[in-house]
């Protein structure tokens, strides 16, 4: 009985077994904040990622969790900071395609998500506070390679595109466009038994849309589009029953 690792998830058994596996681990990454032009912010997040999933046959299932928080303010000229959280629920329904030799696999994947970003601009001057809640569809794809049993090297890339948005500013609610996001992982893996070491460098990019409100008075509210990206290394323990 083969066994194949895909990123963030491992499969007992490729073929004839059904199996669930847990995994849960810390992240850390640099962030890049891009809200109105020409002002910038970087800084460091934190945060934990977590998630289920099950195989049947060779079509699977996956939830995979991920909450992340400001380690400092994020800093940028002239003389901006912001704080920042995110919580990111990515669902996936795919199907593992194997090679006759079992050493590789692609995993196509769709399903569906929702990512919730907030950002508290200059919190100790104007507490303005922006929220951005975007339902999406994911649409990806996890390549893999086990070059010898108990080691595995991946590649994951994932669109998202965007079916639902909306910008909540202190008291007021907007729709908002022009949302999507995308990822990219290098996933190594290393198992024994039921047990599994996963460590993964990633590139996450995600544009929240702008809104242009006209207001019965004739005054126009213009809110910029957001724009983030992290990379950054997650790393995780799992276990596969």
């Amino acid at each position: 009985m083969k066994k194949i690792l895909i990123p963030l998830l491992y499969f007992a058994a490729t073929v004839s077994a059904n199996s669930f596996t847990a995994y849960l681990g810390p992240h850390f990454n640099y962030a890049h904040l891009k809200f109105d032009n020409p002002n910038k912010l970087n800084g460091y997040l934190g945060g934990v990622s977590a998630g289920v999933g099950y195989e049947f046959c060779d079509f699977f299932t996956l939830v995979d969790f991920e909450g992340s928080w400001s380690a400092e303010y994020l800093w940028g000229d002239p003389g901006q900071k912001s704080r920042i959280e995110e919580y990111f629920v990515d669902g996936q329904i795919g199907y593992n395609f194997v090679t006759c030799s079992g050493c590789f696999s692609i995993a196509p994947y769709s399903g569906f998500g929702w990512d919730r970003f907030s950002n508290w601009q200059n919190p100790n001057e104007t507490s303005l506070h922006y929220r951005y809640d975007t339902l999406f569809v994911p649409a990806g794809c996890y390549l893999n390679w086990m070059p010898c049993p108990g080691f595995q090297l991946g590649f994951r890339g994932e669109w998202r595109f965007d079916v639902y948005s909306r910008l909540h500013m202190d008291s007021e609610q907007f729709d908002n466009k022009e949302a999507y996001g995308a990822r990219a992982e290098l996933p190594v893996s290393f198992s024994s038994s039921c047990l599994y070491l996963q460590i993964v460098p990633f590139f996450d990019y995600a544009k929240y849309g702008g809104v242009t409100i006209s207001h019965p008075s004739g005054a126009t509210l213009s809110i910029s589009p957001t724009i983030r990206w992290y990379y950054g290394l997650r790393a995780f323990v799992g276990y596969t029953f």
